[in-house]
């Protein structure tokens, strides 16, 4: 019965497994073993609130433990699942010979289970130290490796990913037995729910060893099942080699070859004759040669080279440090087989993101979409930077595809409030958003994307409030940081604002908007000395970012720079053409070099560009025209 429930899960027919489990625990309630299984089988389906019901009261065994921290993580019961797990320590936190089953976890994946744990529940410091033995045991532990860089730690790469390290040593031994025979393999191996010692004693994390409550009768249930074990239980540790199993060799015929496996398996069928195997070809029935020369699958062990996984873990660790051109730099430099796989292309599109290079990154998006066009993660960003760069058809048709791929994702939804947002329906917007937060209140995202409509509003108290929630999901949502400085910045809090740009700044150092935002806080603190540097960083970071050239160059003109302001004014008028600003910043310049004539054209391209600036061109003008007067 048990094999058959974990068959069942394996095969994703998960109300089988349910049926099955809860008959095999309404049995004997007594049984832990069987109140796990069938808390598991209510886990993979999606009924996570009734396995924590199920398990809850359960006595201290690894098994229910397990699946109780598991279910406890998905209902928020973040306190009460890392009080399971860490209760029944002493069977889990030892070295065990075969990875994790469904039902006994690995130290690796214990560690990381507690990792999520204590970071859900904000315990950052434990959450640290679990994630940190979970990479100790087990280099592969990807999740782990992102919960410590997601909270800010400063590792060291090389030192998980190299030879030394126990993942390589574990595989070093393993390795060997995969290139024996099945049948040797099975004889050292025993049954995983065999309890009763053997004489190869391996060294196994077996849960009803491990705990004094588990009934004797368990074993003898599972004596009675057939020798031959779930093939995917053991799937990762040795897979098997097809035609090497238990079962008789076949036996040779007179003339030496093999028997035919048909015959084999049913004995009562005799060799076709020559009329039959053409009756049959009338037929269409396939004769016994043409259906016995099928390929013998491959089941060679499949692996990563541990180079791929630490070029891989260097780029992703300069992206989470916001060393995104570097980043970007090293995810261009990995085997060329992982270079369009999606994560790559999605760490790369974050990576320009973050630098506010919305026009590399939009693009990377683009091959994103080409290469995996079911995914839903990440295309809120996708869709902040169509919004960025103001393209509201695009953005449509993303938000239309969004909705069409899982109307049940938050990142539709917010890229839905995006495409209302760019379309100045802030209203609409919101709705959007805060469907997104009703599917995921964890989502930082969404918090601060409806802190940012708030602001548009012009509601900065529900915007703070917004920006303050994202930080509580997220404390180190740089974009949480940069909107409340705005919200201060906005209602005259220069301070606050400053002090909350510097804390965004300081989270992502390389981001041109943070740092220009930094200058102009201290331009109206009239530091102007300071902004000035702040303005050249943010030229040095984005070249190409038009409002940081913008107020380098009118901060230029204070200083009276005419000559540094002139070329970087020249630049923005190659990025900017079109913009009004440009142009009658140029024409003030040229005024103030004397150069009347190139004033007056650039005052009049101002105008047409933006007829809300003709008043203030008329009154500069007119300036002018009066100093003429007096100096002639």
């Amino acid at each position: 019965m048990e094999q058959s429930i974990l068959s069942s899960l394996d095969g994703g027919f998960f109300q089988s497994a349910v049926f099955l489990s809860e008959r095999l625990f309404y049995q004997d309630q007594t049984k832990d073993r069987s109140r796990a299984l069938y808390g598991l089988c209510l886990l993979e389906a999606s009924r996570s609130k009734e396995a924590v019901v199920l398990l809850r009261d359960a006595p201290k065994h690894l098994s229910c433990a397990w699946i109780y921290a598991r279910a406890a993580l998905k209902e928020g019961l973040f306190t009460d699942g890392a009080a399971a797990l860490t209760s029944v320590w002493r069977l889990w936190n030892r070295p065990s010979a075969l990875p994790a089953t469904r039902l006994s976890p690995s130290q690796a994946h214990a560690y990381c289970m507690l990792g999520h744990l204590y970071k859900a529940n904000g315990e950052v410091q434990q959450s640290v130290d679990a994630y940190t033995r979970a990479v100790e045991e087990d280099a592969y532990m990807w999740e782990a490796l992102e919960g410590l860089l997601s909270l800010g730690v400063d590792i060291q790469i090389g030192g998980i990913f190299n030879s030394s390290s126990k993942t390589s040593q574990r595989s070093q031994q393993i390795r060997p037995q995969r290139q024996e025979t099945r049948d040797a393999m099975t004889e050292a191996t025993p049954n995983i729910f065999d309890t009763r010692p053997t004489g190869a004693k391996p060294v196994l994390l077996d849960n009803s060893s491990m705990s004094p409550d588990t009934p004797s009768e368990m074993n003898k249930a599972s004596h009675a099942l057939p020798v031959a074990r779930p093939r995917s239980r053991l799937g990762d540790f040795a897979p098997p080699k097809f035609g090497l199993s238990r079962v008789e060799p076949p036996s040779l015929k007179e003339g030496g070859s093999l028997t035919r496996r048909s015959s084999r398996l049913l004995p009562g069928l005799t060799k076709r004759s020559n009329g039959d195997r053409r009756e049959a070809k009338r037929n269409k029935i396939p004769a016994d040669d043409e259906a016995d020369t099928n390929p013998v699958p491959d089941v060679s062990p499949l692996d990563v080279p541990m180079s791929t996984l630490r070029a891989l873990a260097d780029a992703y660790y300069a992206l989470k440090q916001y060393q995104c051109v570097r980043s970007i730099s090293l995810f261009d430099s990995v085997a060329e087989a992982q270079r369009m796989s999606p994560f790559v292309l999605a760490c790369k599109a974050r990576a320009a993101y973050e630098s506010a290079d919305y026009q590399l990154a939009e693009k990377v998006f683009r091959q994103l979409r080409r290469v995996s066009p079911a995914r839903v993660l990440d295309l809120e960003l996708y869709s902040t930077c169509l919004w960025h760069l103001d393209r509201p058809v695009e953005l449509s048709y993303l938000a239309h595809e969004a909705m069409n791929l899982d109307r049940t994702s938050p990142q539709a939804w917010c890229v839905l409030a995006n495409c209302f947002s760019l379309q100045r329906e802030h209203e609409q917007a919101l709705r959007c958003v805060r469907r997104a937060i009703e599917l995921d209140d964890a989502f930082a995202y969404a918090h601060t994307l409806e802190g940012h409509e708030y602001a548009a509003m012009e509601d900065f108290d529900r915007a703070h409030a917004s920006f303050r929630r994202a930080l509580r999901c997220d404390g180190l949502h740089y974009n949480a940081w940069y909107g409340l400085g705005m919200t201060y910045m906005k209602t005259g809090l220069n301070e606050q604002a400053h002090l909350h740009f510097d804390k965004a700044a300081q989270i992502n150092p390389t981001n041109a908007v943070l740092v220009c935002c930094r200058g102009i806080v201290l331009e109206r603190q009239q530091r102007h000395n300071e902004a000035l540097d702040m303005y050249i960083l943010a030229c040095e970071l984005a070249p190409t970012n038009a409002l940081a050239r913008f107020k380098k160059a009118k901060a230029l003109m204070l200083a009276r720079d005419y000559t540094q302001a002139m070329n970087d004014l020249h630049i923005l008028r190659e990025l900017a053409p079109e913009e009004a600003n440009v142009h009658y910043l140029l024409g003030k310049l040229y005024k103030q070099l004397g150069d009347k004539h190139s004033a007056m054209k650039h005052f009049t391209i101002a105008v047409n560009l933006d007829n809300k600036a003709s008043q203030l061109v008329k009154e500069t003008v007119e300036n002018m025209d009066e100093l003429d007067e007096q100096l002639s």
